[in-house]
């Protein structure tokens, strides 16, 4: 690990929110780096004042746990997750990837805390396949098996621009996609203002249009804009946990670090 977040500010025992990387992509069906995307998060988070002009409030009471232990294994991976959580008991999760695939791994140990809780996935993809490329647990499964633990009414995709033929036929699922949020933000927030469970949020950065953030593992045109997504997380209430996945440094000049980094300096302090 190339050190701590830079607004982690105390140990563990003294900590409200916990902040840890899953370094894991063995799923990559494009291009693959995603695993490096926690320490880039890391270090990118070294540009940002701890201190918010528009929150008007300064990071506190943030513990860095490092990363799991890395490893092609999608089982080992889950126990190191569950060891972590063990570890952190109910403080707020703040999870940077990694490939989307970790996202079910998370909410599994989320739920066991959270019991009527809704997931909200900003994903330019549905990833609502049963398998792709021999793997039920690949990231482009991650929307299904999400859904599979919470409930598919529980669970809620904004962003999306790309599925197969078969996913719209069988997602029974919430979702809107980018053009939507374009032409109905105000309704799609309204819409989220709605939900009255906790909410888990996982941010895919491929939500983002490429032009904002070009360093990610399945890049899609006609994305959201920073601000959109900014006011989009505006409108979540009680939020439980988020994670931050798809960050890939390779692709990139740490763009899309920044942004995510920036990203989960905001969402910490709306905590």
């Amino acid at each position: 690990m190339s050190g701590a977040i830079s607004f982690a500010d105390c140990d563990l025992k003294d900590a409200k929110i916990v902040f840890f990387g899953v370094p894991y992509d063995s799923t990559t069906c494009f291009r693959p780096g995603t695993r490096f995307g926690p320490d880039s998060i890391r270090d990118a988070s070294y540009n940002l004042e701890n201190y918010d002009l528009f929150l008007k409030k300064t990071t506190g009471g943030i513990a860095d746990m490092g990363n799991v232990t890395p490893t092609t294994n999608y089982e080992e991976i889950r126990e190191e997750i569950g060891s972590f959580f063990a570890v952190m008991g109910k403080r707020f999760p703040v999870v940077a990837g990694g490939e989307h695939s970790i996202t079910p791994l998370i909410v599994e140990q989320v739920k066991k805390i959270h019991k009527n809780m809704h997931v909200l996935i900003l994903d330019a993809h549905l990833d609502f396949r049963e398998k792709y490329m021999g793997s039920s647990h690949s990231h482009a499964c991650s929307t299904r098996r999400t859904s599979e633990i919470v409930g598919i009414e529980n669970v809620t995709v904004i962003g999306v621009r790309s599925a197969s033929e078969a996913e719209c036929e069988e997602a029974n699922l919430e979702y809107f996609t980018s053009f939507k949020v374009k032409s109905k933000l105000k309704e799609v927030c309204e819409r989220i203002k709605e939900i009255n469970d906790d909410i888990y949020l996982s941010i895919d950065m491929d939500c983002f249009d490429p032009s904002f953030a070009p360093g990610v593992g399945n890049p899609e045109f006609y994305g959201l804009s920073p601000f959109e997504v900014r006011t989009i997380i505006e409108s979540i209430g009680n939020m439980v946990g988020f994670d931050v996945v798809e960050t890939n440094p390779l692709f990139d000049k740490g763009n899309t670090s920044c942004l995510a980094a920036k990203l989960i300096q905001e969402i910490v302090l709306r905590v």
